[in-house]
């Protein structure tokens, strides 16, 4: 199956494509956010928040085809 992944504030140097949004990955069906990111090498760490469809998920969470991934690391501020 295929979702879409978008990568933000840094993680686009882990971009399958080469851009920040609408990667289209291949993955298993059932696949999780944890085998998600482990295809594509973005370590589990540098992920704060992650968004399918607009909606918070976890890493377990099971994807489904067609999908849009939102891909977050921790942002700081002053």
């Amino acid at each position: 199956m295929k979702v879409a992944v978008n990568l933000y504030a840094g993680l686009e140097r882990y971009s399958p494509t080469g851009q920040r949004k609408g990667n289209i990955v291949e993955i298993e069906d059932s696949a999780t956010i944890n085998e998600l990111l482990h295809k594509i090498g973005v370590p589990v760490e540098e992920v704060k928040l992650i968004m399918v469809n607009g909606r918070h998920q976890d890493l377990d969470y099971e994807l489904k085809n067609n999908d849009t991934v939102g891909l977050f690391p921790p942002i700081g501020g002053g």
